[in-house]
């Protein structure tokens, strides 16, 4: 099933590229225009 999705991620990449727009405008456009998103590096600190 991941084979399928590398396969039509690749052709909505196409698709943009020959209409010259992203993905998210040939999907409809904007969503929303913020997003709260989360990082971490997985580093740990370690004190003496």
């Amino acid at each position: 099933m991941s084979a399928i999705a590398g396969i039509d991620q690749a052709l909505w990449d196409i698709k943009g590229k020959f209409y010259n727009a992203p993905v998210y405008q040939l999907l409809g456009g904007l969503a929303r225009d913020k997003m709260k998103v989360y990082s971490w590096i997985g580093a740990t600190v370690l004190q003496k």
